[in-house]
């Protein structure tokens, strides 16, 4: 099965698990459920493998409003903002960063 070979080498050799660019978190659930079952027969801690997660240019505001808390109840903390052009809208990526510094407002040190 391809999330038995999948999971087993990204829970072995990964720093960094890129999942995609999902339509939404549920998407997502059985891979993250493959990843914590390999983690634990690798006997590695699923926390050192940094979990990436791609958002839509067309999906940035919608994904925000709904999707990103549960993304990160997933533990995903590395986000890949798609902004395509020629126009390049990088509003809703200031929105996204607004919500990021919300997170971590008063755990940065100068």
């Amino acid at each position: 099965m391809i999330l038995d070979r999948w999971g087993r080498l990204v829970a072995r050799y990964a720093d960094v698990w890129h999942a995609m660019f999902p339509s939404r978190p549920a998407e997502l659930a059985p891979l993250v459920e493959a990843l914590r079952h390999w983690c634990d027969v690798e006997g590695r801690d699923r926390a050192g493998i940094e979990h990436a997660v791609g958002i839509e240019p067309d999906a940035l505001d919608h994904d925000l409003r709904h999707f990103a808390d549960e993304y990160l109840a997933m533990g995903f903390r590395q986000f890949t903002l798609g902004v395509n052009g020629p126009e390049y809208n990088v509003e809703p990526v200031r929105d996204w960063l607004a919500w990021r510094d919300s997170l971590t407002a008063g755990t940065l040190t100068a």
